[in-house]
């Protein structure tokens, strides 16, 4: 995969799953509104519940390591030895990929135990590579500017970020093997790793790292959903707290991308305004840049004449844009016309594309439910500056240079809201170790802290029922939410 894919990775999250549950009990405005036909795009999780307590001492079981027993060595080291050994089973086993996801989807009870047990000892060493990840404090992708030399950053291979989101999954089996023989301790651990695994591809400077990391997490989540199930499981309330918040910070990666944009890509065209080339010469550059802005956006038309043809119709419908942008600017009409057209262009399209970046850094300056709303807004705005009117773009840079800001920040948040879920759920399992009793409501739960939504800045939306009750993480839109079933475990 290349950086310049970035563009086309989707983030597909959830299922399209009916609403069967009735929250016409809820207690809260504006949700005690709702009914099941408001809430059409959701993700139902059962999950059954067992009292907890609060360990002793309280810090006994952590999701993350302690900074004071972490080594000064490089965690990406391990991963690409782990993915070398993983290369090195994947073409001896025999468990095929229909197999992986099937016991990727069962529960710890439905796992064949003998079967994954041999498994998990053809992939030791790569388990082995994980563990010593766990226990680095550096993470260094060698992806930073200095360290490519003068190659375009966007030309630069990030394929070892997919192997994450695939570690993450033979964690999880892992995680269900050991939950399944009540070994918990090492259930911890291991979840500790997935976690590791999620925020170290997020420290890579790309988006498409923070992309695989937030899924490499969310996986991992699906270990800790079958660990509090266990009528044993500790409480992890403050191991989750623990947890660096945010887990993954979009906002500063796309304050990176934005900072590599226009050098990285190497388009003489928007870095060259001030060159003294002849017509010829930016002529020559308007066809390379167009190869690389078509093959770059996957333009069905490979480079060629056509696109150089496409390009010219670009420069002919946009110079009379570009130069009124330049008179409006304060430069003189006369000066303007006798630059060669393409420097004009050139000239403009740089104001253009400078004024619409500065707008996203200072997005990303805002608290983050402003800056996410704030980024809709620019999308929406980009699209307009790229529609051939008055002051908007005339080539098509804006499309390549605006990192997928929305999308991002989109999965940041709903990561975000996914941890405040899981340690609103654990507070409700202290509550219930505390009184044997679900709370009737969130405010009920006194022994610790409930977290708020990280976008309404409120409790998590909750209702007791009469078969337990029903805690439901609405995001930025309330239609499409994930709901937890809880019940209460019988203990034997």
């Amino acid at each position: 995969m290349k950086i310049e894919t970035l563009k086309l990775v989707g983030f597909l999250v959830g299922v399209m799953l009916l609403l069967s549950i009735d929250v016409s009990r809820a207690q809260d405005a504006p949700e005690a509104k709702l009914n099941r036909d408001d809430l059409y795009k959701s993700q139902i999780v059962s999950l059954r519940l067992y009292p907890a307590k609060e360990s002793v001492p309280v810090f006994k079981h952590r999701l993350v390591k302690d900074p004071s027993g972490m080594l000064d060595r490089n965690a990406v080291i391990h991963y690409h030895r782990a993915i070398h050994f993983e290369r090195r089973t994947q073409n001896s086993t025999d468990v095929d990929v229909e197999v992986f996801n099937e016991w990727a989807g069962a529960t710890p009870s439905e796992l064949p135990k003998e079967q994954v047990k041999r498994w998990l000892e053809e992939n030791r060493l790569v388990f082995e590579e994980l563990r010593k990840s766990r226990h680095c404090a550096e993470v260094d992708w060698g992806l930073q500017p200095t360290q490519y030399d003068e190659s375009p950053w966007h030309t630069i291979s990030i394929d070892e970020f997919q192997h994450i989101r695939q570690f993450a999954r033979l964690a999880l089996i892992k995680a269900k093997l050991e939950i399944a023989e009540g070994r918990l301790d090492d259930t911890i651990e291991t979840i500790q790793t997935g976690y590791k695994l999620g925020m170290d591809v997020g420290k890579s400077g790309f988006l498409v790292g923070d992309l695989v990391g937030i899924a490499s997490i969310g996986i991992t989540n699906r270990a800790l959903y079958e660990l509090i199930q266990h009528p044993d499981a500790p409480s992890l309330y403050w191991a989750l707290t623990e947890l660096p918040q945010p887990m993954i910070d979009s906002r500063k990666t796309i304050l990176h991308e934005l900072s590599l944009s226009k050098e990285g890509f190497g388009l003489g065209l928007l870095t060259s305004p001030d060159e003294d080339w002849t017509p010829e010469q930016w002529k020559k550059q308007l066809f390379k840049d167009a190869d690389f802005l078509f093959s770059t956006m996957r333009m069905e038309e490979p480079p060629g004449a056509g696109v150089h043809g496409t390009a010219a119709a670009m420069v002919l419908r946009g110079y009379p844009i570009a130069r009124q942008g330049l008179i409006d600017s304060g430069l003189n009409e006369r000066d303007i016309d006798a630059m060669p057209v393409l420097k004009a262009l050139s000239l403009y399209e740089q104001q253009v594309v400078d004024k619409v970046m500065a707008e996203y850094r200072k997005m990303l300056m805002l608290p983050f439910r402003e800056a996410l709303e704030q980024s809709i807004n620019l999308d929406r705005g980009s699209y307009e500056m790229s529609q051939f009117k008055k002051g908007a773009s005339v080539l098509p840079f804006l499309d390549v240079f605006l990192p997928a800001t929305t999308q991002v920040m989109s999965a940041d948040l709903r990561l975000r809201n996914r941890m405040v879920s899981l340690r609103t759920i654990e507070a409700i399992r202290l509550h219930l170790g505390q009184t044997g009793e679900l709370p009737a409501s969130l405010d009920e739960i006194k022994i610790v802290p409930v977290p708020n939504n990280e976008y309404s800045g409120k409790p998590m939306y909750y209702s007791k029922t009469a078969q337990g009750a029903t805690l439901i993480e609405f995001g930025r839109r309330e239609f499409n939410a994930k709901i937890y079933d809880l019940t209460v475990g019988e203990i034997k």
